[in-house]
């Protein structure tokens, strides 16, 4: 009898997947709302980065920035990080700047995927008050876009594509 129930359960389950992914095209999409961050000003931050040098927030100096929101032991930010590192190295970014942000994580295991993934824009460390505080992040990788006055215009959950990537850069301005 359990075995019954289980075997129904499978084809409905089946069914109701199929449904929807007729329904929807084959894909869903989240059409509830953007991030709660969009529009909203974040406070400049700042800090030493894994070089040594002092980094502060790109619009602390008016400047628009990126942050790359990443960790070593985050499986997703290992296919993403080599994409967005090619995209942004290739292209003309004007004023804006990039800026990583490795949340808790060793030093080391960041930099370590930083450098394998040629990632060669400031990295600062951050144990959970930058993820933690403005951004409220819990997962990641997360892309944050930032205009020189410190307003957030865009924000991505999960790993980016190129064309979700370029679309932020042209929320900036």
């Amino acid at each position: 009898m359990m075995f019954i129930s289980l075997g129904i359960g499978a084809v409905l389950a089946i069914a109701l997947i199929t449904v929807v992914s007729y329904l929807t095209g084959g894909t869903v999409t989240n059409t509830a709302g953007q991030s709660a961050l969009i529009g909203t000003k974040i406070a400049p931050f700042s800090g030493t980065d894994t070089a040594g040098t002092k980094v502060s927030a790109p619009w602390a100096e008016g400047k628009p920035a990126v942050l790359v929101f990443f960790a070593s032991w985050c499986a997703p930010c290992h296919a993403e990080l080599p994409v967005v590192s090619s995209y942004l190295t290739s292209h003309s970014l004007g004023q804006t700047q990039v800026v990583g942000i490795n949340y808790l994580d060793q030093q080391t295991k960041g930099v370590a995927l930083a450098t394998s993934s040629k990632f060669t824009f400031p990295i600062l460390e951050d144990a959970g008050s930058i993820t933690q505080g403005d951004f409220g992040f819990s997962g990641l990788p997360d892309t944050v876009f930032v205009n020189a006055k410190g307003v957030v215009t865009a924000v991505h959950s999960g790993v980016i594509s190129v064309a979700q990537l370029r679309a932020g850069l042209a929320t900036l301005g």
